[in-house]
């Protein structure tokens, strides 16, 4: 069992790092949007803004690998934390 927020706060970030890890390394998987979207739903939890703009910005400048599908939950990721910028890239 966990004994507080601390360890549940440890586990969603290292939960955010792997899947991103899975999104950044393989962008074209049949799991990155999946993986993404896994990122999208811990972080309008923990309502970590900072970690989701750094898991968009790569994305933002590079979006050629990754699908249409990651690219819209990229862009309601963006949306849900309040980044209008990268939403209008991420939806173009």
């Amino acid at each position: 069992a966990m004994s507080g927020s601390g360890d549940r706060n440890a586990l969603l970030n290292e939960a955010v790092n792997t899947y991103a890890a899975i999104v950044k390394e393989a962008p074209t998987s049949d799991e990155a949007p999946y993986a993404l979207s896994a990122v999208g739903e811990v972080l309008a939890f923990t309502e970590d803004t900072a970690k989701v703009r750094e898991i968009l910005t790569p994305i933002v400048a590079n979006p050629a690998p990754f699908s249409d599908l990651t690219l819209s939950l990229a862009g309601a990721m963006a949306t849900r934390a309040t980044q209008p910028e990268n939403a209008e890239a991420l939806y173009k």
